[in-house]
């Protein structure tokens, strides 16, 4: 009996100590888990501490593409992934071609949208009917110059219309077909109308009704066979306002005996001849400067390398409005020559940022 005793109780201290010891492990397990988990927190919230955080800044002026539109402050980082306004601003400048070439009422506004997203506590995108509308009104005329739809302006990847997203304007009711009257004279606008026009001509307005305009002593500045008939004076021509003669507003144009415009038409149907633009005859216009020499198999070229000069032009001013501002002398737009005898790390800092 005394053994048997002496066994259960052998046996009842053997499964103490492994259950003592299970329990052990149960709590230094809980305590890695608990120090892991403690570990990941801090981590995670390093990195959330990291990311930018949204921020309301005003449009600066030399935010050309959204400069002047409908609010002044924006939010960032955009809805391209822009973190700075430097940043926003420099991946805009290649746009404002396309908002000179005028094949959308509401391309800005679609395009600061995502450049410039008004300043709310949450993103507002574009409704993907506001993006289909300005695509299918820019799209041929991007492809004719070599620019395709890019993938990033994807119309997919924007909300179904909705009281949450921002809509095309809906006071825009202009007929689609009634334009002519109603061109820009930017200089991507006037060369893409004259390489897709078959006259340009420099005229003037001898009446003007609700559907055609007759010009007279009409001068031929595109090469064409017509250009030795057009060169008389007393040649009048008739240029209907829409393809299909129906009624169109053509406030702009007034018939004058001392005003001339620029007039630009293409063959429609019957060989009738449409307007396809209408401005007042301005000289100084560069764009009327490259039409002698212009080839309209490389004006998307043409349009990025002016575009391009633009901007180099704006970044020497600036750098010399910087150099201004810290005391250094520019001989030359890329050698600076520093005259001022100490400059602190947060200057050079401010100057490289400018020089950028």
């Amino acid at each position: 009996l005394s053994c048997t005793m002496f066994r259960h109780f052998f046996n009842w201290i053997i499964i103490r100590i492994i259950i003592i010891a299970q329990f052990d492990n149960h709590i230094q397990a809980i305590s890695s888990w608990s120090s892991g988990m403690d570990t990941y927190m801090s981590e995670s919230w390093a990195v959330l501490s990291r990311m930018p955080q949204p921020s309301c800044v005003d449009i600066p002026r030399n935010f050309t593409l959204c400069h002047g539109i409908d609010y002044a402050r924006m939010r960032l980082p955009n809805l391209v992934d822009h973190e700075t306004l430097d940043e926003a601003v420099q991946q805009a400048a290649p746009w404002i071609s396309l908002l000179r070439l005028n094949c959308h009422p509401d391309t800005q506004r679609f395009l600061c949208s995502l450049f410039a997203p008004v300043c709310l506590e949450r993103a507002i995108y574009p409704c993907r009917s506001l993006c289909e509308a300005v695509k299918s009104g820019c799209e041929k005329r991007m492809q004719m110059y070599g620019f395709p739809w890019p993938e990033m302006l994807n119309c997919n990847k924007f909300p179904i219309t909705n009281d949450m997203c921002i809509q095309p304007h809906e006071n825009y009711q202009v007929n689609k077909s009634c334009t002519s009257c109603n061109q820009v004279g930017t200089y991507e606008n006037i060369l893409d109308h004259f390489c897709r026009s078959d006259l340009v001509l420099k005229v003037k307005l001898k009446s003007v009704s609700s559907n055609h305009i007759v010009v007279q002593k009409a001068r031929s500045i595109k090469p064409r066979e017509t250009e030795a008939n057009l060169r008389q004076n007393d040649v009048e021509l008739k240029l209907q306002l829409t393809e299909n003669n129906e009624n169109c507003p053509c406030s702009s144009a007034k018939a004058h005996r001392n005003k001339r415009y620029l007039a630009m038409a293409y063959h429609g149907r019957n060989g009738v001849l449409v307007l396809n633009l209408l401005l007042p005859w301005r000289k100084e216009k560069k764009a009327l400067k490259m039409f002698r020499k212009l080839d309209c198999k490389t004006l998307g070229t043409q349009i990025r390398e002016r575009a391009r000069r633009e901007r180099r032009k704006k970044l020497r001013a600036k750098a010399k409005a910087a150099a201004a501002r810290l005391g250094l002398k520019m001989q030359n737009p890329r050698i600076i020559t520093i005259t001022c005898p100490f400059l602190s790390v947060r200057d050079l800092k401010q100057f490289d940022d400018d020089k950028q």
